[in-house]
């Protein structure tokens, strides 16, 4: 059921936020990027080429990182060595790499820019970080959703 615009899960492999409702959809037009929701599409560029946030996932677990998040690169290659999983991390917005050009990444999933959010391989937010946090937070996050 993961496929239906604006689905959101009940419960499985993400870790819930505190207080929050779980209604079973959203407006699609208004993504929260909330644990639980497919990881909303937002117009990215790379080089000058236009590139969707969801083009971004692969086989593997994806950290999207806020532009002045580059500490997750490392919290996430550490979390990925240590549970011996694929984690793939990129940083939107920062001078490098991936451009937001309209803004909307951290607004469309509900990040600062030193926030981050995990995201499994079948594109559902698995996690999020609205600011800055670590290591810790992001292997727990990781040990939660692999059970």
């Amino acid at each position: 059921m993961t496929g239906l615009f604006g689905y959101v899960c009940p419960s499985g492999a993400f870790v819930r936020e505190p207080g929050e409702e779980r209604p079973l959809f959203e407006d699609p037009a208004v993504p929260s990027g909330r644990p639980g929701t497919r990881a909303p599409h937002v117009r990215l560029s790379r080089a000058g080429a236009p590139v969707s946030t969801r083009d971004l996932f692969g086989t593997g677990f994806t950290v999207l990182a806020g532009a002045e998040g580059g500490a997750w690169e490392k919290a996430a290659a550490e979390a990925a060595r240590s549970l011996r999983v694929p984690v793939e991390t990129h940083v939107v917005g920062a001078e490098a790499g991936l451009g937001d050009p309209a803004g909307r990444f951290p607004v469309a999933y509900g990040i600062t820019s030193t926030g981050a959010v995990l995201v499994r391989p079948d594109g559902i937010v698995a996690w999020r970080s609205p600011g800055e946090a670590g290591l810790v937070e992001l292997e727990a996050a990781l040990r939660t959703v692999l059970g």
